[in-house]
């Protein structure tokens, strides 16, 4: 076969589509082009008119799925941050709980009132009387409750969709924080709707929206009652979340460029949404929102009615001023609800506005075709004489300009090919072939540089991998690794895992023999993940195992080591324990536990029950924290099961949890197993539960079986 160059082949496929050409469009442009037009033109508007239907179909098809997807997914987020504040109020709840229960905690210091500003008003919080409470008469209890901004501090620090927290006791005292100075004279927190249903019902809710007190505008408060020992309602804590947080921060949801998200409480009440606005209602008047379930739009009210069951779904109706699609899903921590709207009439614009401009330039093109036609008509006789002679001239000259940069090229890159990156070419066409060789100069540099910075972040990467796989290995190395642990021990089995969610992790377990009798065991997780989370949990085990050794009781241990982590502990990391000594002889396990999940206990033909626990404040919060020890006695093949939340909380592509329920439905079918098979069997139900998901915590596994007093072996 010939091999023809480039040159060679421009001028014979040049010369050759021209005498073809002219002998065809001679004798069949005039009749094609009008048939061309006829036909272009009817077919346009059709295809038009069948695209516009197919496209709006298909569209609001998937914008239904999309907003379904989106709605759920927002949903979850809004679910986890109001689960959040929640956790949050009941940790200060727990912690106000304390004051009353311990009679000898002392204040912090200076208490502030709204006319005695701190330096920094995130330094301290401000108490108010109500207006019929004489300052002497509850001084002793003002100075006790000013312990609360330990626990208002770090909480408000650590959650930016709060803008205030607060204590109101039965006594008539309001503690803010952050310290404000602007109060009514007659506030009194007693009067108030959080304060009132947190005290009615007795337990954590929410309340409507409403005018906040503290100037914040419009927001919404979870609430949760405080009591003593004696089960006395001794008041109630507040955390606010103002209307901006939830528009900008929680359902910050945009969709197109008119859709937004709404929410409503199990009542069909707006609780956020765009546009909402306090105006001039004060803060000790009521603020009433738009019920959706009291609409005149029964497709509202039924859209509503799905909303407030805490069904997911998506449906169109008239609302707010136009046709609308609604996406909804539930909201279960607060039992709201979240919905997406979108205007039908933005999904379907594009369509419209395309069959516009179809149908527009059909129309040009028809006006376009016939004066053609007429300009062929004249100059066509021109143009015959004239291509034959030029044709040849224009394909020598062209064949020339393409072919000698294209030949330039092909040298500058085996050139570069070859190793020499400096090498530049020089080729001046005017055209695109003059900018693909600035851009092939461009790219020789570029590639320079990238190797050069690849090679140093390569390095880079190595020397961090590297110092966190040796992390791992150290951290790894202080945690019991060796099993079975006491071989000659036949008293009891015990198995621990921890898998971490990043290269190092906060959870930690540890078991030792304290004499020949007594075994120590224990489990924790500290706050925050990564290398700050393990240097933390590496001091509190260290700490905890030499106070166990020392022979102290499990309440003494985390006395102890509560006072020295929560010494100068500016970071506010703290680390929930559960710590336990077993007496192999008789069975009998004394526990104590600090903020920590409650272990399932697992009886022969009794399935797996949650163990009762004292509810004791977390390691590193607050020193001098006194903790209550309890007791348990193990019969023979009893189990304990212990655990962090990274189990409960492990989330599937649905960011549905594992939950606690489930946990507990494999423990009571495991009866009989040995500790490892348990543990193994629930690390691998989790695995297929999250299909593949992410880990977001570290997940950290105890079991303890007893197999009664220890028997010798001849």
């Amino acid at each position: 076969m010939v091999k023809l160059k480039i040159k060679a082949k421009i001028l014979l496929v040049l010369l050759s589509l021209t005498l073809v050409s002219l002998l065809l469009i001679s004798g069949i442009m005039l009749y094609h082009m009008k048939k061309l037009g006829e036909y272009s033109l009817g077919g346009i508007v059709r295809l038009g008119e069948h695209a516009a239907d197919d496209s709006t179909n298909a569209l609001e098809g998937r914008a239904q799925e999309y907003l379904l997807r989106l709605a759920g997914d927002q949903a979850a987020i809004s679910n986890t941050l109001f689960e959040k504040v929640a956790h949050e109020a009941s940790i200060m709840s727990d912690f106000a709980a304390s004051i009353w229960a311990d009679s000898s905690r002392g204040d912090l210091g200076r208490n502030y009132s709204t006319k005695e500003r701190p330096d920094d008003i995130l330094s301290a919080s401000v108490y108010v009387l109500a207006p019929d409470v004489s300052l002497s008469k509850i001084r002793n209890e003002i100075d006790r409750t000013a312990v609360m901004d330990r626990i208002f501090m770090p909480v408000l620090a650590n959650d930016s969709n709060l803008s205030s927290v607060y204590l109101g006791t039965e006594s008539g005292i309001t503690r803010i924080y952050p310290w404000i100075s602007k109060i009514d004279d007659s506030y009194d927190s007693r009067k108030r709707s959080w304060y009132i249903e947190a005290v009615r019902s007795g337990k954590l809710g929410w309340t409507k929206l409403y005018v906040d007190a503290f100037g914040h505008g419009l927001c919404v408060t979870c609430y949760t009652p405080v009591f003593d020992r004696n089960g006395t309602v001794r008041g109630a804590i507040g955390a606010d979340v103002t209307l901006e947080a939830l528009n900008e921060r929680i359902i910050n949801t945009q969709v197109g460029s008119l859709g937004y998200a709404f929410l409503i409480d199990g009542t069909g009440r707006v609780i956020a949404r765009p546009g909402l606005d306090a105006a001039d209602t004060r803060w000790d008047t009521s603020f009433e929102t738009e019920n959706l379930l009291k609409s005149r739009n029964k497709a509202l009210v039924r859209i509503t009615e799905e909303m407030v069951g805490g069904f997911t779904g998506v449906s169109r109706c008239m609302f707010d001023g136009g046709e609308k699609f609604i996406a909804y899903a539930p909201v279960s921590s607060t039992g709201w609800s979240l919905g997406l709207a979108i205007p039908r009439d933005e999904i379907v614009e594009p369509v419209r506005m395309t069959r516009d401009r179809i149908i527009d330039a059909a129309e040009e093109a028809n006006l376009e075709i016939v004066e053609r036609i007429r300009t062929q008509l004249r100059i066509l006789a021109v143009l015959i004489t004239g291509i034959i002679l030029s044709i040849t001239l224009l394909a020598i000259r062209l064949s020339n300009t393409i072919t000698n940069p294209i030949r330039a090229l092909s040298e500058g890159a085996k050139t570069v090919g070859g190793g020499d990156l400096d090498h530049r070419l020089l080729i001046r066409t005017g055209d695109e072939i003059e900018h693909l060789a600035d851009t092939f100069n461009k790219m020789a540099g570029d590639l320079k540089i990238h190797i050069k910075r690849l090679k140093e972040t390569t390095a880079q990467k190595e020397r961090i991998e590297s110092e966190l796989e040796i992390a791992r290995e150290i951290q790894s190395s202080a945690l019991p690794g060796t099993f079975p642990p006491f071989p000659d021990r036949n008293e009891f089995d015990i198995f621990a895992m921890m898998d971490p969610a990043q290269e190092v992790g906060g959870d930690f377990f540890d078991f030792f023999l304290v004499d020949d009798e007594r075994l120590c065991f224990l489990l924790g997780d500290v706050s925050g993940k990564g290398v700050p989370a393990a240097l933390f949990m590496m001091i509190t085990k260290t700490l905890l195992k030499n106070e166990a050794l020392q022979g102290a009781a499990p309440d003494e241990i985390l006395y102890k080591v509560n006072t020295i982590v929560g010494m100068d502990n500016e970071t506010n990391m703290f680390a929930t324990v559960f710590c336990a000594i077993l007496n192999s002889k008789t069975g009998e396990v004394d526990f104590s536990n600090a903020g920590h999940n409650p272990p399932f206990l697992c009886k022969t033909g009794n399935g797996a029950e949650l163990l009762e626990v004292d509810k004791n404040l977390v390691l590193g919060i607050m020193e001098e924290t006194a903790y209550s020890v309890q007791k348990i006695t193990l019969k023979p093949n009893d189990m304990l099961f212990m655990y962090t939340d990274g189990i409960t909380e492990a989330m599937n592509p649905k960011k549905d949890l594992f939950s606690e329920q489930r946990l507990q439905a494999i423990l009571s079918d495991a009866e009989g197993e040995t500790v490892t098979g348990i543990i193994r069997k629930i690390r691998k139900e989790i695995s297929t539960f999250t299909r593949g998901e992410p880990q977001s915590d570290d997940i950290t596994m105890v079991a303890l079986r007893y197999f009664g007093p220890p028997v010798s072996v001849a």
